[in-house]
């Protein structure tokens, strides 16, 4: 895909940022969002496809967001300073904030390279459908 155009707006909520990628063989085009929300250091990124061709496409995969580089500044190192908050869903029991430092997700600071992820989905329409109540 190639870079086709971008926009920079103020809304009602904050500052929203849109990058447009089109593949000129197949008129497939990604927007892809991100909303700054206004006094607060939060994030919002979503990715629209659009078939602008004649043809069917197949999709595999439609990344939204990826962060990388944000614990490389500072004075003690990361393992220590950054912590990851992540909710835990189950039936009646929605949204149960627990916080973790990266270590104990088996993500140490050995080296500025890391390949490990840590990635939270979902497989349902309940917001409780599959995440579980134990660190991933």
């Amino acid at each position: 895909m190639r870079f086709e155009k971008q926009s920079d707006i103020r809304n009602e909520i904050g500052r929203k940022l849109t990058f447009v990628l089109k593949d000129p063989v197949t008129e497939l085009s990604a927007s892809c969002h991100y909303q700054f929300y206004e006094g607060t250091s939060v994030i919002k990124c979503w990715t629209v496809l659009d078939n602008a061709g004649s043809e069917p496409i197949g999709i595999e995969y439609v990344s939204s967001f990826a962060l990388t580089g944000f614990g490389k500044e500072g004075l003690q190192d990361r393992d220590y300073t950054m912590r990851l908050h992540i909710p835990h869903n189950s039936w009646q029991s929605e949204v149960q904030w627990r916080n973790y430092r990266l270590p104990e997700l088996g993500l140490s600071h050995i080296k500025d390279r890391q390949s490990k992820r840590i990635a939270i989905s979902n497989a349902g329409s309940w917001s409780s459908a599959e995440y579980p109540n134990g660190v991933p």
